[in-house]
């Protein structure tokens, strides 16, 4: 049963402490899981390579870092909603989790390991919550004592119903992305460019109306801008590329154990992989010469269409394109 909405008070901040007074949710923050995260970059390569004055520290460019702020961005509708104590706790807790399987880098070595070991960070983060190495055991069993492990995995796949919170993960703007797109300016342009987590959380799932509406369209447009401007930009692409040919090219072994490690491990034992990161933003075009190759990639564009409404009006348009780098 549903109890009485928390007024909409507070920032990130607030919502994040206010979950945190729950003892399983603090149990799953320190839990070693999830302080693994805090040695887990959240853009990856990109984040080794500059790309102009960083709004964020450091410590702040983290999975870790951004699986608080989508717990804090989940605590802060579930509680509007009104959901109970319990279903609010699930919801939070799938938030901290929704990333726990992400290996050194994040996405940009996962194309590799997921060809070399035939699985990605979704399906690590399953075992990981499952309790399949020994260092997350202690996770997987406050798990299975305290929560419903099954509603936690539906929520994190998007598969929970809306009156469960499932809408929260599986919304064409979700709470996941909402932090994403954030972080991303922040971290890239070194400012949030006019976007607030919080309002644009407030505008995607409690609020209506045509000032939700233009909260929502910024954000989109935003999301375009990131996408475009740095992750999909010729740096973007070359930080991913030269971090899977690294494995590829000198047939450096990947097992799971790798994947949970911190990135300060891989830092050590590969430093060649860091140094080719190293200035990395100056572009590696065709010439005559040396041998070029072909890096496909997926451009996409999203846009707002004024002729549609509700998640109808913000749509993305894929196409597959190309850029030539030196191999």
């Amino acid at each position: 049963m549903a109890t009485s909405p928390k007024k909409r008070v507070g920032g990130i901040r607030h919502w994040l402490d206010d979950a945190s007074d729950d003892s399983i949710i603090k149990d799953v923050i320190n839990s070693w899981p999830f302080r693994r995260l805090a040695g887990i970059s959240f853009l990856g390569a990109i984040d080794y390579i500059s790309l102009g004055d960083s709004g964020l520290s450091t410590a702040r460019r983290t999975r870790q870092q951004h699986s608080l702020h989508v717990a804090a961005l989940a605590n802060f509708v579930a509680s509007n909603r009104g959901y109970s104590e319990e279903v609010r706790r699930h919801i939070v807790v799938a938030a901290l989790l929704h990333d726990i399987g992400h290996a050194p880098l994040s996405h940009s070595v996962e194309p590799h390991f997921k060809s070399a070991l035939g699985f990605g960070h979704h399906e690590m983060g399953l075992r990981i919550i499952d309790g399949e190495y020994r260092r997350c055991k202690p996770l997987a069993r406050l798990l299975r004592n305290k929560c419903d492990l099954s509603l936690i995995i539906a929520l994190i796949e998007g598969k929970a119903p809306t009156h469960l919170g499932g809408d929260l993960f599986s919304a064409k703007i979700n709470i996941d992305t909402i932090d994403g797109i954030w972080r991303s300016c922040m971290s890239l342009a070194g400012s949030a460019l006019g976007m607030d987590r919080i309002a644009v959380a407030n505008a995607a799932f409690l609020a209506k109306g045509e000032h939700g509406q233009d909260t929502l369209d910024h954000f989109w447009r935003l999301k375009d801008f990131t996408y475009n401007q740095f992750i999909t930009s010729e740096a973007g692409l070359l930080a991913d590329w030269r971090s899977q040919t690294y494995f590829q090219k000198y047939h450096v072994p990947l097992d799971e154990a790798d994947l949970i490690e911190r990135e300060s491990a891989w830092r050590k034992d590969h430093p060649m992989l860091f140094l080719s990161l190293k200035g990395g933003r100056a572009p590696l075009r065709s010439s005559e010469g040396k041998k070029v190759r072909s890096l496909p990639f997926v451009k996409r564009q999203y846009w707002v269409s004024n002729a549609q409404d509700n998640e109808d009006r913000y749509q993305v348009t894929k196409r597959d394109e190309v850029l030539s780098v030196i191999g």
